[in-house]
């Protein structure tokens, strides 16, 4: 027998797995559950666990994860591959479970992503939806062929109803002919043999001729087939027969369909398995009530109000008194002692079966998230086995599994010992048992024991590693409390249940007597102290765990709150800017209109009008918004103000130069070439890059430009060091797809409108093409008086497809 799995029946691991099997919603994935493997390292258990945490927020956010119509087809696969011709039903099933892939491949690829555990299981799964509809098509849902699982099928079937139809309406005419109303039994027709027949007294058989087929049990009545329909009954088998002959044909061909992917139908049935067994998984840890723990491979354990799982399945969570559970910190040895039926043995189990859990990836029944560690094995000897076939007796059964679980043995190894060294003598029983103990831990085994001997409660003075522990015992009600006293040793208590029990006074006073006399210290008032000790730090531990359960609370619900205002917060802003810039677009084409308006005008009798509506613009811009976006614009010292100082001025995105202070402090008066605005100070920002302050210098600098020759010769078209390259929707004209004349106007009056403002350079765009529209521009830029000079762009401009002008002073 494997020692692993004795050590599993013995923590009634079994019964577990019968828990989450009932969870499961298919034969096969009720099987699946029974023989859960275990995880062979940390990050196995760990990707178990991740499965599980999937399919709990799945189950969560959705109610479940529907895998229904899963079938156990593995043995229609079987018959397929040794060549069996598998029945309609057969078919349906396998339909069936592709339906089911296909369903839960959807709803999968809808909730998570690739390099999610279950995503992965299931995407690789193979579909075929064309084979689906055959078979729903070929079959009725009680596995019969139906007419439309081909068309010679149909084409059969509609002739044989029409022979059936005829020989029916013959024997019907027959039977109801007066001659042979005497010879009649029953005025039915009915098939015998395969054959439509009719029912005729035995001794009037004569009268009508044929071939009787078959008789009634009592003799008196025959079965006839009437002469004139037996070429019709025979016609009648013969496409019977080809009927049954297509059938088979159908069902083979659909075989055959199936037959070369195999091997995937066979994954298929695998993995659906095992994500059936992980959702079971999923819901077991749902119905105790089971946190995440953290699985590490440090050897140390830390189960915080934990619960034993079966107890949890039986009488309920609220039903099951919860214990701690410490080991591999401070000490990797418990030694646990007290009185019978003190919940000890539950404790052993306990930390057992939370061991195996751990390592397929279940959550455990604990009150918060808890630590455990990673054992590569859990090797326990409980109960009072005897063997009968080996004719071993309590104690050596026990040390037949004590042996097994030394050779057994590593640092990665949980061992649990129920009542260690008992059966035989008591000092040669703790003898023993301490020699078990001390070899175990040399090992590096992580060990939880229970025992009655005095002598190992020592063993926590003598050693460090080693802490005693005991289960508390209600001395007035006779009965355990079933709380876990880590440091504490038990007692027996034996003297005070007798005395509880009506033993005499006499006998009770005397063994106490006898107690006090023995030599070695009486340590059983330290326990007591101890005990009261422990239990006023159990309290005070209670009350701080409950404060900082209420403070993690509190934190959680602040920092959500926090969340959700920032994302409130970062919501209005992006949607404040989105207006905002929705609004500035709108703006910037009613001054393109206003520019237009300019450019259009034989005099500067508009300019007035225009730097109004520029005023009014911008008013409206800053206005509708300026709260809102004063709420979310990080706060940014105010800057420095004066008269002749420049700035840029983001809503007409060009340099702009204060030309007076207003009464409102918060408010100026700038120039902005032949425009005068009043903005506010907020929207006036320092110069800043080589371009804009480029631009600036050329401003203080007008009229000191370097002069361009107007005949563009190259080596007279350098760009001056002054000249900035900052272009925009009012100092440039496309002329691109007008013809010349159309474009020469349009330039004209771009130019003529553009001269009021001041500024230089401007652009025209007129393309490279063939060159006819460029040299018309240049040609009558030749002809300008206002123009001082003009020149190509540079490659970063546009190069010949642009013309760069400057006006004079």
């Amino acid at each position: 027998m494997n020692f692993e799995l004795n050590s599993t029946e013995q923590l009634d691991w079994n019964s577990v797995l019968l828990e989450i099997s009932r969870k499961a919603n298919s034969e096969l994935g009720k099987e699946y559950c029974l023989n859960l493997p275990f995880a062979k390292n940390t990050e196995e258990a760990e990707k178990l666990q991740k499965q599980v945490t999937e399919a709990l927020n799945l189950i969560n956010e959705e109610g479940k994860i529907d895998i229904g119509g899963f079938r156990n087809i593995k043995k229609h696969l079987s018959e397929l591959e040794k060549g069996i011709t598998i029945q309609g039903t057969s078919f349906l099933e396998i339909s069936s479970t592709l339906r089911s892939v296909r369903n839960l491949k959807k709803f999968i690829e809808a909730k998570l992503k690739e390099g999610d555990e279950i995503y992965d299981i299931v995407f690789p799964l193979y579909t075929n939806h064309n084979l689906e509809i055959e078979i729903e098509r070929s079959f009725s849902s009680d596995g019969t062929v139906l007419d439309s699982a081909s068309v010679e099928l149909g084409r059969i079937r509609s002739s044989i109803r029409e022979t059936q139809q005829n020989i029916k309406e013959r024997l019907l005419r027959l039977i109801q002919e007066p001659r042979y109303k005497g010879a009649i039994q029953d005025q039915i027709i009915t098939i015998r043999n395969g054959r439509y027949v009719i029912s005729v007294k035995a001794e009037s058989q004569s009268t009508i001729k044929g071939i009787i087929q078959d008789q009634s049990q009592s003799g008196l009545t025959v079965y006839l087939e009437p002469m004139a329909i037996i070429d019709e009954n025979n016609k009648l088998s013969k496409k019977l027969s080809e009927e049954l002959t297509e059938i088979q044909k159908i069902l083979f061909n659909l075989g055959l369909k199936i037959i070369p992917n195999l091997e995937l139908f066979y994954e298929i049935v695998s993995k659906m398995s095992e994500i059936d067994s992980i959702i079971a998984k999923a819901e077991y840890c749902i119905s105790i009530n089971a946190k995440k723990p953290f699985i590490n491979n440090k050897g140390f354990t830390d189960l915080h109000k934990v619960k034993h799982p079966l107890l949890v399945s039986q009488k309920g969570y609220d039903n099951v008194i919860p214990i701690d559970i410490i080991l591999g910190k401070i000490f990797d040895t418990m030694i646990i002692t007290g009185s019978n039926t003190g919940g000890k043995t539950v404790a052993l189990k306990t930390l057992g079966l939370c061991a195996l859990m751990a390592k397929i990836g279940l959550y455990l029944p604990t009150k918060t998230e808890s630590d455990i560690a990673f054992f590569e094995n859990v090797l326990a000897d409980i109960g009072d086995e005897q063997s009968i076939e080996q004719n071993l007796s309590t104690f050596s059964s026990h040390l037949t599994n004590i042996k097994k679980i030394l050779d057994n043995t590593n640092e990665k190894t949980l061992v649990l010992l129920d009542e260690i060294g008992t059966g035989t003598d008591p000092t040669e029983g703790a003898a023993i048992a301490q020699s078990v103990i001390e070899n175990l831990r040399k090992k590096g085994a992580k060990i939880l024991v229970t025992t009655h001997y005095g002598e190992l409660k020592t063993l926590a003075y003598k050693y460090t590693g080693i802490s005693n522990a005991s289960v508390e015992f209600d001395s007035e009600s006779l009965s355990p409390t079933y709380k876990l006293m880590i440091g504490v040793p038990g007692k027996s208590n034996a003297i005070h249940i007798a005395k509880k029990l009506g033993l005499d006074d006499e006998i009770t006073e005397r063994s106490r007597e006898i107690i006090n006399s023995n030599k070695s210290q009486d340590v059983n008032l330290s326990i007591e102290k101890l005990e009261l000790e422990y239990k006023n730090l159990a309290e005070e531990r209670k009350n701080f765990e409950d404060l900082t359960i209420s403070l993690k609370i509190k934190e959680d619900k602040f920092s959500k709150d926090i969340e959700d205002l920032e994302h409130r917060r970062k919501r209005i802003k992006e949607q404040v800017y989105e207006d905002f810039d929705k609004e500035i677009k709108k703006s910037l084409e009613e001054i393109k209109d206003v520019v237009r308006e300019l450019q259009t005008g034989k005099t500067s009798q508009n300019a007035e009008k225009a730097r109004k509506k520029v005023e009014e613009l911008s008013n409206k811009v800053t206005g509708d918004y300026k709260k809102e976006l004063e709420m979310n614009r990080p706060k940014v010292p105010k800057i420095i103000v004066n008269v002749g100082d420049y700035f840029y001025l983001e809503k007409l995105r060009q340099i702009v130069q204060v030309i007076k202070k207003t009464k409102d402090e918060e408010k100026f008066e700038v120039q902005a070439g032949i425009l005068k605005l009043t903005v506010n100070i907020d929207e006036l920002k320092k110069p800043e890059g080589k371009e804009q302050k480029l631009q600036i210098k050329g401003l203080k600098n007008k009229g000191n430009l370097t002069t361009l020759s107007l005949d563009n010769s190259p080596q007279n078209n350098k760009k001056s060091s002054n000249e900035t390259q900052f272009r925009n929707a009012f100092n440039e004209c496309d002329l691109r797809g007008l013809f010349v004349e159309e474009a020469l106007e349009k330039a004209e009056k771009f130019l003529d409108a553009s001269s009021l403002t001041g500024f230089s350079p401007v652009y025209i765009i007129h393309g490279k093409g063939s060159g006819i529209l460029r040299d018309a521009v240049r040609s009558m830029l030749r002809d300008i008086p206002s123009i001082s000079n003009f020149r190509a762009g540079e490659y970063f401009e546009g190069g010949e497809g642009i013309s760069v002008i400057y006006f004079k002073s």
